[in-house]
């Protein structure tokens, strides 16, 4: 794993439809990198992939979009459209998270925010799980909300899972994060208790999605309750509403929120993906 503060400016594009919810075979959140493991998934599922050599290098020019960008319309602890002049590097964020067999880049053609976004790449691992993703760091958090639009331009569904838009609480002893999956995307927990293993409970049921599609995220915590309680929306429809999350006992904390591939699961062919309009209030 490296921390970097430049990287390769790459993105990809195309994809297919997911499955519908009654296709899902097995799948489940595999937790942290070092304890992933390949989702259970049919055979049958078949799709067109786009290989993460198709690439699209990244120009550095301005802003030519007549739309006032994303960042100017909301009034956010914490904002990045990536409608900046920067290329390689992302001033407003903490750190980068790559491993090796992963990109994080400004990408072209975002959705609503022109011209840029947040690409990111998995390449190929066969084994284990790769990283690629941006990060910052708040400290002091009691709730939060966070929203995010998001793309799946090439999908692996064939046996591995995506992870995006992780949220790390508390020392990391509560992970939120939007999980890619044969059965469309699911909000789930990951939950480490001092004294037992961790679980992973599902914090909504799973929704089909269309790849080569933008999607919007809106997620809510209060971390005052106990446990601690998650709301969830996705392209406006509400998923779960103030629930319960098990186990989730450990109280207002630091926070990292991370943009892009907080993992992917034993990548076979690879993804890649787009997150613009990265919103955070706390």
């Amino acid at each position: 794993m490296r921390r970097l503060y430049a990287v390769i400016v790459t993105a990809c594009a195309s994809g297919c439809l997911f499955p519908a919810i009654s296709d899902l075979v097995g799948t489940t959140d595999s937790g942290t990198p070092s304890d992933a493991t390949t989702s259970d998934v049919a055979s049958d599922v078949s799709m067109d992939v786009i290989a993460p050599s198709d690439v699209v290098v990244q120009d550095s020019g301005t802003d030519t979009s007549t739309a006032s960008p994303f960042c100017s319309t909301v009034d956010a602890s914490f904002c990045d459209d990536f409608d900046d002049t920067f290329v390689a590097s992302f001033p407003k964020w903490t750190f980068v998270v790559v491993d090796d067999g992963g990109v994080v880049s400004r990408a072209v053609d975002a959705g609503t925010s022109t011209p840029n976004a947040l690409g990111f790449v998995i390449g190929p691992s066969g084994s284990g799980s790769i990283r690629a993703y941006i990060a910052n760091d708040f400290v002091g958090v009691s709730k939060f909300r966070l929203t995010y639009d998001w793309i799946i331009d090439t999908n692996d569904l064939t046996g591995s899972i995506l992870n995006i838009g992780d949220i790390q609480i508390s020392s990391s002893k509560l992970g939120i994060r939007l999980a890619i999956t044969t059965g469309g995307a699911q909000l789930v927990g990951a939950v480490y208790p001092l004294d037992a293993g961790p679980t992973y409970p599902p914090l909504s049921s799973k929704v089909a999605v269309a790849a080569s599609v933008w999607h919007h995220v809106d997620i809510s915590v209060d971390l005052t309750t106990t446990p601690a309680s998650v709301s969830y929306s996705l392209d406006g429809v509400s998923q779960t509403s103030d629930a319960g999350i098990p186990g989730a006992t450990f109280g207002p904390g630091s926070l990292e929120m991370g943009a892009g591939a907080y993992y992917a699961t034993s990548p076979t062919t690879g993804w890649s993906a787009r997150i613009d309009n990265v919103a955070f209030w706390h």
